[in-house]
């Protein structure tokens, strides 16, 4: 391409006939899966875009509640490290805003202390811990954090009071969640 020169492609004759016919047929296909006319394929793809949305909805709204539910199970599992409350644990099928949701709903029924939850999602691990206020000035969930993903291969950050992470090992996520209360027990 030199300065002041464009280049163009055009079909010309019959190659203009061929490519008519094959985007015909590319219609004609496309209505067959939206199961329409192809004058009304654009309306058709409108109302499945549509319809994902809210499905796609309804299955956040579904896992949030289902993360919930499943906070008030975790604080059975809370453990004494140096007169501070862990709850670690390993959730499984929850997003990172559903575990967000439960790890501020856990740090509300638990009053006092540390909680780390790891879930995978689409094929990487995640790991996200909160702190409640009282012991922020004790206790850093960023350094909490960045010290349990490197266990994952992974890397993270945050404030003192809630911190994420990510792994690309989500085969460790197991031993990353449990490795949170040494990690705290070293840090008090």
């Amino acid at each position: 391409v030199a300065a002041g020169t464009r280049r163009i492609e055009a079909v010309t004759g019959a190659g203009v006939l061929e490519n008519l016919r094959k985007a015909d047929e590319k219609l004609a296909a496309l209505g067959l899966v939206l199961r329409a006319k192809p004058e009304e394929v654009v309306e058709a793809a409108e109302k499945l875009t549509e319809s994902e949305k809210k499905l796609r909805k309804q299955i956040e709204a579904q896992q949030m509640k289902r993360a919930a539910a499943e906070a008030g199970d975790l604080l059975d599992q809370a453990r004494e490290v140096k007169g501070v409350r862990v709850v670690s644990a390993r959730v499984e099928g929850v997003s990172r805003p559903a575990m967000r949701q439960m790890v501020d709903q856990l740090r509300t029924k638990l009053g006092s202390g540390v909680i780390a939850l790891g879930a995978v999602a689409d094929g990487k691990a995640a790991l996200i811990i909160g702190v409640t206020n009282d012991l922020s000035n004790r206790l850093d969930a960023g350094k909490i954090v960045r010290q349990a993903a490197a266990l994952m291969e992974g890397s993270g950050g945050g404030r003192k009071d809630l911190a994420e992470a990510g792994g690309k090992n989500p085969e460790k996520l197991t031993e990353c969640v449990q490795a949170v209360p040494g990690i705290i027990e070293k840090m008090l």
